[in-house]
C-alpha cells in the first residue's frame, strides 16, 4: 500500500524526478523482500563489500530461506547483458529475459535477438532476484553515472567462460495488505 501511495504522489511530477522515485522505490521492495543478509545488501548498497556470507543478527540470517540452484540462469542473464553491450538497466533486461514486449523495446530492434524470452517460463521477480544477487556477488555492477546500466564484472565474464554452481536465496513475496489487518 505504501507503495502504491508513493507511486501515485509521483504522478505529477516531472518525468525525471519520477524515474529517480521508481529507482528508489523499486530499491526499498527489493530490500524489504530480499532473503540475503540485510547487512551485505545495505553494505553494496552504499559501495562497500561484506566479506561474511552472513551476519547473524538480521532475520534472514537468523532465519535462512531456502536456496536454489540457478547456474544455468545466471548464465542466461549474463549473456542477454553482454548481448545488450551492457547499455540497459535491471528492468530492460528483465523484460528481454522474459519476453514482455515494449515500445522501446521495438525501437532498438531488441525483440529478434536470439535471447529474446529465453527466461519466460520464471517470473519477473524471480530475474529481479537473481539480478541483485549478481550484483551482492560481485558478478554484475551498476554503472550509477548511466542511470544504474549493469556491467558485466571480470568475475562475471569468468562465469560465462565456466560456469559453475551458483545458488540463490528466492526473495519473500509479500501479498497486498489489507485494511482489516
Amino acid at each position: 500500500k505504501d507503495v502504491s501511495k508513493l507511486e501515485h504522489l509521483m504522478r505529477d511530477k516531472p518525468l525525471s524526478e519520477r524515474e529517480v522515485g521508481a529507482q528508489l522505490i523499486n530499491e526499498s521492495v527489493a530490500y524489504a523482500e530480499s532473503g540475503v543478509c540485510r547487512r551485505k545488501v545495505l553494505l553494496s548498497y552504499f559501495g562497500e563489500e561484506y566479506s561474511k556470507e552472513k551476519c547473524g543478527n538480521c532475520d534472514n540470517c537468523k532465519h535462512p530461506k531456502e536456496k536454489i540452484e540457478a547456474k544455468e540462469e545466471v548464465v542466461m542473464a549474463i549473456k542477454v547483458i553482454s548481448k545488450l553491450d551492457e547499455r540497459f538497466a535491471t528492468e530492460y533486461v528483465i523484460r528481454i529475459i522474459t519476453g514482455h514486449l515494449t515500445p522501446q523495446i521495438q525501437m532498438f530492434r531488441h525483440e529478434g535477438i536470439d535471447e529474446f524470452g529465453i527466461g519466460k517460463d520464471k517470473p519477473d521477480h524471480f530475474w529481479n532476484s537473481l539480478i541483485r544477487q549478481l550484483l551482492l556477488e560481485g558478478l554484475l555492477k551498476k554503472d550509477i553515472e548511466e542511470y544504474g546500466v549493469l556491467k558485466l564484472t571480470k568475475k562475471g565474464e569468468d562465469f560465462l567462460k565456466k560456469p559453475k554452481s551458483f545458488k540463490i536465496v528466492l526473495n519473500n513475496l509479500f501479498e497486498e495488505a489489507n485494511e482489516d489487518d
